[in-house]
């Protein structure tokens, strides 16, 4: 026999999933304006839980403000954005941060001049809302960075740990490496292969969660990318990814040890997605564009020691015409030589974007130190860090933003996330 409370909880839920439902419907239907992609898409950030008032024996962090008025607590500071909690106000907490990249890039052609420039990549403000004591989460994310844009705006439904609803426009769960938020990578970016071949920003509905050892998520979407930038779609995108983790969880963190004393775990991972879309004008008259993309992923994590691996394989057909075929595969590794403070971190990356063609594979190998800003005991993470990457390149006709030929780069990155 259902309790009271029981039955007002099933009544809440059942009506809060067709209320969902019903935005979900207006999304599909509603095409966001459209807005130039960036160079380099990533996700949404994860914002972090609400801080909790600081243990007896952590330090006072000098950079943390905080203040309580009756049933409301604030916090604000460098680690934390600034937070507010009501607790007894429906379960009431509001975030918001800011994330910044300031790079300076110097670009060495083998064959030409090298060319010197900073810019400023990545400028992101972040609102989260959740009431109901978290079953119901709102984000907000645009990119101010270069042309506006809207990155995430997405609504969760969190009805148990299992089992998670999420609509909007929002980062698609294919690729390990694009899932995890872009201030928590060793390096300044994901690298070519995730750039390649990750599915990207979507709109539409997914389901996901996590029991035991074993994660999910499987959504469909419009197909028409980010803020709708590729155009009218035959048909809906399918995304299924799926996990096991064996010995230990793997956050979606790729410097696991700055938070978590000793971590250890292995993750492996497998996912996928299709998607039919329309050639852009002036293809005349407009074909199909099948792409099927399949992917592996192995992570490894053990106290200050991270290693991530990653491949893809990608059929694609223009108008019924023969599947061509690509692939792409990264290797990448990081350890803390000095805990909480200084990392070694590398990575090996490989695409053949045309399997019929000899001779056109693109390689890039990086190597990065990062140092994490620490005082008085206080660690402040990915918070504020300064990261120093070469990479060596070579690419028979040019790839993205990679130039024919070898070449060398060298960036200065400073991380700002409050």
């Amino acid at each position: 026999m259902i309790g009271r409370n029981q039955g007002k909880s099933t009544v809440r839920r059942a009506c809060a999933g067709v209320g969902l439902l019903a935005f979900a419907a207006a999304l599909w239907t509603t095409p966001i304006a459209e807005a130039q992609p960036p160079d380099d898409p990533a996700p949404a950030e994860a914002p972090p839980e609400a801080v909790p008032p600081p243990a007896d024996d952590e330090p006072d962090d000098p950079a943390r403000v905080t203040a309580e008025v009756d049933d409301v607590r604030v916090v604000a500071g460098l680690r934390e954005g600034l937070q507010v909690e009501a607790p007894n106000a429906a379960g009431f907490v509001f975030q918001t941060h800011f994330a910044a990249w300031f790079r300076y890039v110097v670009d060495a052609p083998v064959d030409f001049d090298a060319a010197h420039y900073f810019q400023v990549p990545l400028a992101r403000p972040l609102l989260q809302v959740s009431v109901l004591d978290g079953m119901f989460e709102l984000l907000f994310q645009p990119e101010l960075a270069g042309t506006p844009r809207l990155l995430d705006l997405q609504l969760d439904m969190v009805i148990d740990p299992a089992f998670r609803v999420r609509i909007g426009q929002f980062r698609t769960p294919a690729s390990r490496a694009f899932a995890t938020p872009i201030i928590l990578l060793q390096m300044p970016g994901r690298g070519v292969v995730s750039n390649q071949f990750r599915a990207g920003r979507d709109t539409g509905l997914m389901i996901f969660g996590t029991a035991g050892a074993f994660e999910y998520a499987v959504g469909i979407f419009n197909g028409s990318g980010i803020n709708g930038r590729l155009g009218d779609t035959p048909a809906p995108m399918g995304v299924a990814r799926f996990v096991l983790t064996p010995y230990g969880e793997v956050p979606y963190d790729q410097t696991p040890s700055l938070t978590t004393a000793n971590p250890s775990g292995l993750a492996i991972g497998v996912d996928g997605w299709y998607r039919e879309r329309d050639t852009a004008p002036p293809a005349t008259p407009p074909q199909v564009v099948q792409t099927a993309n399949g992917s592996v992923d192995v992570s490894l994590v053990e106290g200050p020691f991270a290693i991530f691996a990653e491949g893809h394989l990608r059929g694609q057909s223009l108008g019924g015409a023969p599947w061509g075929v690509s692939w792409g595969a990264f290797v990448q590794a990081g350890i803390f030589v000095v805990p909480q403070i200084f990392e070694i971190s590398a990575r090996g990356a490989w695409v053949d974007p045309d399997t019929d063609v000899d001779g056109d594979l693109v390689q890039t190998y990086d190597a990065t130190l990062a140092g994490y800003l620490y005082v008085d005991d206080v660690a402040y993470g990915n918070h504020l860090k300064l990261m120093l990457r070469y990479r060596f390149a070579d690419t028979v006709t040019g790839f993205g933003p990679l130039p024919s030929g070898s070449s060398h780069q060298v960036m200065t990155q400073i991380q700002l996330w409050l």
